[in-house]
């Protein structure tokens, strides 16, 4: 943690969130300040590249239909939960997650990054 970034954490009562990115280690986290009372809460989330088959209609990528994982092929059975993060701003890139059901009955949590169309398989 740089200085600056101490600096302005410990600065008052506020709380704050943030997200930090690798190619495959992504770093969440947030600090709630109140007087008297201060927390941190992180998580790591480790997230490996896979082969992704993908629903296009209206965009790009739009769904996941079936992808690569251990070398075996897992077939999309539904979408249990699906969100995003970023995109607003120019410097935070889009990330949409597909918490996903398979065939088997298994439950995987994919992640598609738009700035580099790359898609992961997450777990924490």
């Amino acid at each position: 943690m740089t200085a600056l970034f101490r600096k302005i954490v410990n600065a008052g009562s506020f709380t704050m969130k943030g997200w930090r990115s690798g190619l495959g280690l992504s770093y969440n986290y947030e600090r709630r300040h109140a007087p008297g009372i201060a927390s941190w809460r992180s998580s790591f989330v480790q997230c490996e590249r896979v082969a992704v088959e993908c629903y296009s209609g209206y965009k790009a990528n739009e769904r996941p239909l079936a992808f690569t994982f251990e070398g075996r092929r897992w077939e999309v059975a539904e979408i249990v939960d699906r969100w995003y993060e970023g995109g607003l701003r120019a410097e935070d890139p889009q990330v949409d997650y597909f918490k996903v059901r398979t065939v088997g009955g298994s439950l995987f949590l994919l992640r598609y990054v738009s700035l580099f169309d790359a898609w992961s398989l997450c777990s924490p």
